[in-house]
């Protein structure tokens, strides 16, 4: 009978749509954004930038603006207000968030749905800004999935922030009234190829068929 109860509930996950912190992973999808050009090369900010190895798109929103950056913590500096001059949580490189000044609004768009997503994060301390970055996670319906998370920072350290959830996230939506938040070393791990689901649907079920017997 248990086992039945676990088989039911593992083909009910996602019915749910909730999101659950987890610790740093190192997921199937990654990008520490050493590969790229910095602003200082690339002339600025860009519409959008494909990472993660082509598992995902970060988008400006609307896509005629330019708020995607990449920075060095040497050569293409960028500075978090009053917590002092943004760092990389790895190598020397990082992805920063900009928008002239205004509220910064941004999609990270994955290719596949992803069961669980995370990486470092750091929010500047500046009078003009709300000092909060948010994230709201969507699926393929873009129906919302769990509460909307919320990042702030007390100094320049770049602090791990990851989650679970219960059903494929589509894509994440930046926003928050940040105007120049940082980040780095993302990862994301994919929903299970249908084989691997198959695999476990008929391990489960041959589990129910044995307690049976």
């Amino acid at each position: 009978m248990r086992i039945t109860v676990l088989a039911l509930a593992l083909a009910a996950t996602g019915a749910s749509a909730q999101l659950s912190s987890t610790g740093p992973f190192a997921g199937a999808f990654n990008d520490d954004f050493e590969s790229y050009n910095d602003y200082s090369i690339s002339g600025g900010g860009l519409p959008s930038l494909g990472i993660m190895g082509g598992g995902a798109t970060m988008v400006s929103n609307p896509g005629t603006s330019a708020q995607v950056w990449i920075y060095d913590v040497n050569t293409a500096t960028w500075g978090l207000g009053a917590n002092g001059p943004a760092l990389a949580n790895s190598g020397v490189q990082g992805m920063g968030l900009f928008n002239g000044g205004s509220a910064m609004n941004t999609t990270l768009k994955f290719t596949t749905g992803m069961m669980r997503f995370g990486g470092y994060f750091a929010v500047e301390n500046d009078s003009t800004s709300t000092n909060t970055l948010t994230l709201s996670f969507y699926d393929a319906a873009n129906a919302q999935i769990g509460a909307t998370q919320s990042i702030s920072s007390s100094s320049n350290a770049m602090v791990w922030f990851g989650w679970n959830s219960t059903i494929a996230i589509d894509h994440i939506d930046f926003g928050g009234g940040a105007i120049a938040p940082v980040m780095d070393d993302f990862q994301a791990d994919a929903v299970p190829e249908p084989a691997t689901m198959t695999a476990l649907g008929l391990g489960i079920a041959a589990l129910i068929a044995r307690r049976r017997r």
